[in-house]
């Protein structure tokens, strides 16, 4: 837990949804408190729609079939992958966060008065150029192909 938001903090890339960002912001304010049992805290919560979230985060739509336990086959749980799995997720929501910040760049390009705003085209294209620079980082960590 401790990871995902000092990523997501760090970087301020807070949910734009209202009830996630509430989760968020309840699981971050009282996730070092000793003891703090996080299932309990949501799936006991006052709140009916963070209930309902944590249900769904927490329920496990897969169940192993009983052919692979009896055959005493190896198979690779989330939980054995979960730090990579992390690291992606928020490598992926990172790459999602920065697609709408170019969109919203590009769109307020698009409505500028060139003649009248030169400092401020400046300014978001320089912002836009690093974002790209972000962009292009988290593709290669994620391992995507990019096409020019």
């Amino acid at each position: 837990g401790a990871f995902i938001i000092e990523e997501i903090t760090a970087d301020n890339l807070f949910s734009e949804n209202p009830l996630f960002k509430r989760f968020f912001d309840e699981y971050s304010a009282r996730y070092k408190e000793e003891g703090f049992d996080q299932k309990r805290f949501f799936r006991d919560n006052e709140d009916s729609d963070l209930r309902m979230l944590a249900v769904d985060i927490l329920s496990d739509p897969y169940e192993l079939s009983k052919v692979w336990s009896k055959n005493d086959a190896f198979v690779e749980t989330e939980e054995m992958k979960l730090q990579e799995l992390v690291v992606k997720s928020i490598n992926e929501y990172k790459q999602i966060k920065i697609s709408i910040m170019l969109k919203n760049i590009n769109e307020q390009i698009k409505n500028l008065d060139i003649s009248k705003d030169t400092d401020l085209l400046r300014q978001l294209l320089e912002d836009k150029i690093a974002l790209q620079k972000i962009n292009q980082l988290l593709n290669k960590e994620l391992g995507n192909r990019i096409i020019l």
